[in-house]
């Protein structure tokens, strides 16, 4: 299958995968220096919300986003065990972190930090047991990987140092604000400046020991309540910090501009018509951000692109093609300067996890093609506040035996592109005609055929039929299901050089009994004489599928070599041009 892309494109691609009898999802990944993909998610055993079981699922991926392995984490006793951000290790594994919670709303959780070998065997587990904390976000650092979570009521974070065999470095649980370590900046001294939010918008710097050395939240003073959302990353940006995050009460996305001491700069606000929600961000100043979201109603994936200087630089929104509701919760840069993107598709009562590889653009084609959204932007002025917090000692992380969690689970390929286009042959001479057809039509779809260089060069129908070219040329033909291209093909038009064999041996053994030129193309005036070494003619025909026998007025010719002369015309694009005027010879063999 040929797809068309734009020059320069990168290897683009979509990987749909389901687990039998199963619901999954993918939520968060990372991509190794080998260009290996880790990606965590989950597995619900049953459609219903009241009786659901949810598992942990692991894949690791090659950069074509094949599986290399999968691992599900279960236990019997645990009703329901989740994954959540992990990293690559120096060895080609990952750290992942997961959190288990028995079937009761008030329950303890176990806070979890598992690490995987390159094999996807488990090599140390970690844990917070009996505890009011979640693990989500781990990021690496100099020395180690810094882990943060939420609190169970929402107003605290657990902030973790952690080595990569597991040993805690150091540990404090903040109170009264959430901190996203995904985003942190790692000052070259070792200090680091975490981003967050409980409403407002704000962040936390600690040295390199996790001591705290200043915090500041912001408020937008248009909004009524003064809140100012949540930052999820920061990053330098010439001699300011850029704060990139989401407004809760607006559901529009932010951005701010700072000095190095918090004082606040730019600001601006993006909407897109019907809300959006920010749930993973990417980048850098040189390369740009990129945004994950959701519209409100969580059934429209959207993937933004800002520039170091807050300005878009493209919008695109995803999924409703070929019947899919698309779910993206997670991006991260590939190494060839496109994006990679996770989450979930869901086909009538079916949820696959869904990944793929989009260009530098977001541009990916395939049933969930990428559609340019408008963003709107807005003021949004800020004023920079105190933030107050305190802080308890967190539990010590404490060794755990990971019993019977890691089963391998095969995951098979759910809705790929079926489509195939069909054609009656994929070489044809100028000014004739081929028949164009889809194999396998959806119900409710509605195709787009796009042939350019054809009559007709368009068709909305699923199988267009005869499609007729006139000049020479490669010719590419393009199909689009509810206006995303899930298939193309190449149709060549030509008029091939004809061939001339420079021998035959009519010795009636049925195989190269007659010489004639072999034509591929309809002719025009054609004209075969045959001379002998004398120059007199002994054969002459004018139709191209009659050859000469061998024989001279009914008597064998004797071997020699004989001279022949072929003329003829043909149709070449919208002329008449004499193709053949030549005389060579040819071996007469017994």
């Amino acid at each position: 299958m040929f797809i068309g892309l734009p020059a320069g494109a990168q290897n683009t691609f979509q990987q749909i995968w389901s687990v039998k009898d199963s619901m999954c999802s993918g939520n968060n990944f990372a991509v190794a220096d080998d260009g290996s993909v880790f990606i965590s998610g989950l597995v619900a055993t049953t459609p219903s919300a009241f009786d659901r079981q949810y598992d942990g699922l692991i894949w690791k991926t090659d950069p074509q986003g094949n599986i290399l392995w999968t691992n599900r984490l279960k236990h019997g006793s645990i009703h329901e065990v989740r994954t959540f951000s992990l990293q690559p290790t120096s060895d080609g594994g990952c750290i992942v972190l997961v959190f288990y919670v028995l079937n009761s709303i008030n329950s303890k959780v176990n806070a979890t930090i598992l690490k995987l070998k390159s094999d996807g065997t488990h090599d140390w587990v970690r844990q917070l047991k009996n505890s009011d904390h979640y693990f989500f976000d781990i990021v690496k650092i100099n020395g180690g990987y810094l882990v943060t979570g939420i609190t169970r009521n929402l107003v605290g974070s657990p902030v973790i140092k952690i080595d990569e065999s597991g040993n805690t470095l150091w540990s404090l649980a903040f109170n009264g604000f959430e901190l996203k370590s995904n985003g942190a900046y790692e000052y070259p001294n070792g200090d680091i400046l975490i981003p967050g939010g409980s409403g407002k918008g704000g962040w936390v710097k600690l040295n390199s020991a996790g001591e705290i050395l200043s915090s500041w939240r912001y408020a937008d003073t248009t909004d009524i309540q003064l809140r100012f959302g949540t930052f999820f990353n920061c990053t330098p940006v010439g001699d300011s910090l850029l704060f990139i995050g989401y407004s809760y009460t607006s559901n529009t996305l932010m951005a701010m501009k700072t000095d190095h001491a918090g004082n606040p700069g730019s600001t601006r606000r993006y909407g897109i018509t019907g809300g959006v929600v920010l749930l993973d961000i990417k980048g850098d100043e040189a390369s740009g951000f990129v945004l994950c979201c959701l519209n409100k109603q969580f059934n429209k994936t959207y993937l933004l692109h800002l520039k170091a200087d807050m300005t878009i630089d493209w919008a695109k929104t995803y999924g409703k093609g070929g019947g899919n509701v698309l779910q993206c919760y997670g991006v991260v840069p590939a190494p060839d300067g496109g994006f990679l993107i996770t989450g979930d598709i869901t086909k009538g009562n079916k949820l696959s996890m869904y990944l793929a590889h989009t260009n530098e653009k977001g541009e990916v084609p395939g049933i969930c093609c990428d559609k340019p959204v408008e963003v709107n932007y807005l003021p949004c002025p800020v004023k920079k506040e105190f933030l107050g917090y305190t802080t308890d000692t967190l539990s010590e992380l404490t060794e755990a035996v990971l019993v019977n969690w890691l089963t391998q689970t095969q995951v098979k390929p759910f809705c790929e592109t079926t489509h195939e286009i069909q054609l009656s042959d994929t070489t044809i001479c100028p000014v004739s005609c081929l028949n164009i057809a889809l194999n396998t039509p959806q119900q409710g779809s509605t195709y787009t055929w796009d042939l350019p260089g054809a009559s007709p060069d368009s068709s909305l129908l699923a199988s267009p039929g005869q499609v007729c070219y006139v000049d020479s040329g490669t010719y590419p033909a393009f199909l689009k299901q509810d206006g995303c291209l899930v298939d193309s093909t190449l149709i060549t038009v030509d008029n091939p050089d004809d061939q001339f064999p420079n021998a035959f041996t009519p010795n009636n053994d049925g195989v190269n009994e007659t010489f004639r030129p072999l034509i591929t193309c309809p002719v025009e005036e054609f004209t075969m004489e045959i001379f002998n070494r004398w120059g007199v003619k002994i054969f002459e025909t004018t139709d191209p599928e009659t050859g000469w026998d061998g024989n001279v007025n009914g008597q064998p010719a004797p071997v020699d070599t004989y001279i022949y002369r072929v003329q003829f015309f043909a149709v070449k694009g919208t002329e008449r041009l004499l193709v053949k005027n030549e005389m060579k010879e040819v071996t007469l063999l017994r």
